[in-house]
C-alpha cells in the first residue's frame, strides 16, 4: 500500500496513517519527503494525467509525470476535502523543468583552423541525490537521466555511481592510453559511489560524468556518473 511508504519513511506507528499525513503537510524534512516518495513510487501503478490535474477526491497524491523535453520531480500533494480550510475544485500541479544541454565554445574570435583544440562549456541538469544518503530508494525509482542533442537525439545514460569528490579528482579523467587504464577508471567510478547499484559497466560502454556543487566545501564536487544504455531519434530506438 502507498500509504506504508509514508509511514515507513516518516517513522510513525504502523497503524496511523494520519500521522504520516500531518508529517507530509508540515513538510519539515526533505530527506525523509523523497525516501516516502521513492518507497510509493515503487509500489503504485501511475496513470495517466494532464498538467495540471484537476482530482475530485481527497488523499494523497504521488504525481511522477513525463513530458517530451522535461524532467518532473516525483511530488506528493494531499488534498482534503471537506476540512479547514474547506478545498473546492482543488489542483495538484507538477512542477517540471526543462531537459536541455547548453554549449557554449570558449573561441572569441570566432576563427578556427584545422588542427585548433577548442573548449566548450557544457551545461544541463543534473539529477538530484542526497550525498549522504545510503537509501537506494531514491535512485530505484530515478535510475536514468536523459540528454537532448540539438540534432533531436535523446541518449538514456542509467545511473551508476554517485559520489562526493575533490574538484581535482582523478574522476574527471577523459583520455586513457589504452583498455586496462579505461576499465581501471571505470572501476574506481564504482568503488567511491555512496552505494552499489549493480550496474556494470565495461570498456565497451560510454559514460558520461556530471557535476555539480555541494555543500561539503568550495573544492568539492557532487557527481552522478551514468552508462549509455539507449539512443533515441524520430520515433527509433538505437542500443
Amino acid at each position: 500500500m502507498r500509504k506504508n511508504a509514508y509511514i515507513e519513511a516518516y517513522g510513525v506507528a504502523a497503524d496511523d496513517a494520519q500521522a504520516a499525513i500531518e508529517a507530509l503537510i508540515a513538510n519539515t524534512d526533505a530527506e525523509k519527503l523523497g525516501k516516502a516518495q521513492a518507497l510509493a513510487a515503487g509500489k503504485v501503478t501511475f496513470v495517466e494525467m494532464s498538467n495540471p490535474q484537476t482530482v475530485s477526491e481527497a488523499g494523497v497524491y504521488l504525481v511522477k509525470a513525463t513530458e517530451v523535453g522535461y524532467t518532473y520531480n516525483i511530488m506528493s500533494a494531499y488534498v482534503g476535502f471537506g476540512e479547514v480550510p474547506n478545498l473546492t475544485n482543488a489542483i495538484v500541479n507538477a512542477k517540471k523543468t526543462p531537459i536541455q544541454v547548453n554549449k557554449k565554445v570558449l573561441d572569441t574570435d570566432n576563427v578556427t583552423k584545422t588542427g585548433d583544440v577548442l573548449t566548450y562549456t557544457v551545461s544541463t541538469n543534473v539529477p538530484y541525490i542526497n550525498p549522504t544518503d545510503k537509501d537506494k530508494s531514491f535512485w530505484e525509482a530515478n535510475p536514468y537521466f536523459y540528454i537532448y542533442t540539438p540534432d533531436g537525439r535523446e541518449i538514456v545514460y542509467h545511473i551508476y555511481s554517485a559520489a562526493t569528490v575533490k574538484d581535482t579528482d582523478d574522476v574527471y579523467l577523459t583520455g586513457f592510453e589504452n583498455d586496462e587504464a579505461y576499465q581501471s577508471y571505470l572501476d574506481m567510478t564504482k568503488r567511491i559511489a555512496i552505494y552499489d547499484t549493480g550496474v556494470e559497466v565495461t570498456t565497451a560502454d560510454s559514460v558520461v560524468t556530471l557535476s555539480t556543487c555541494t555543500s561539503a566545501s568550495d573544492e568539492h564536487r557532487f557527481v552522478v556518473i551514468g552508462v549509455k544504455e539507449q539512443e533515441n531519434q524520430m520515433g527509433q530506438t538505437k542500443n
